[in-house]
């Protein structure tokens, strides 16, 4: 399927937020460091990625949309390899969250399959793609619509990016 229009986009903002969706579509990436305590030897019981608003989601007012955190394979910076040939429900590769046009709440994408795998294997890259999907008959499909968020940058200190991990610690044998 093809769609074809014309469009003059708009020279990209100076500033640093995170863009997600869009014309043309844009993605995200955020990288995560996370302490070796947790990654090495850690059981992860939950992980909630939060990602804050830096403007109301913008696009047509019947438009919703999801935002995803999918797990890359090989960090190689905008050409990264993403985890699975493509998203087919598969929760070990991505999170989701559901937004609506005009929300400025906070967005909370479970991630708790993403982290396992990571400590599972710490030879993997801790980085998640966002980008923007749309359902359409056929399933998810990234940029079916023009609808764009923009999160707040790791440089905000107030707002930026934060990753709520709980995890049990590794329990130490030692003879009494």
């Amino acid at each position: 399927e093809f769609d074809t229009f014309v469009f003059d986009p708009p020279p990209a903002p100076l500033d640093s937020t995170l863009a997600v969706g869009g014309v043309p579509t844009s993605r995200s990436i955020l990288r995560v460091a996370l302490p070796p305590g947790i990654r090495d030897s850690a059981q992860i019981i939950r992980a909630t990625l939060l990602l804050v608003p830096d403007r109301p989601a913008e696009g047509a007012p019947a438009d919703s949309f999801f935002v995803a955190a999918r797990r890359v394979q090989s960090d190689l910076g905008a050409k990264s390899v993403l985890a699975g040939p493509r998203f087919n429900g598969d929760s070990t590769h991505v999170g989701l969250a559901w937004m609506r046009i005009g929300s400025t709440d906070t967005v909370s994408i479970e991630v708790t399959p993403i982290l396992r795998t990571w400590a599972a294997d710490t030879t993997l890259p801790t980085v998640f793609m966002l980008q923007q999907f749309t359902r359409t008959p056929t399933g998810l499909v990234e940029g079916a619509n023009l609808a764009e968020i923009r999160f707040s940058p790791s440089s905000d200190s107030a707002f930026r990016p934060a990753l709520h991990i709980t995890y049990a610690p590794r329990f130490r044998f030692e003879i009494p």
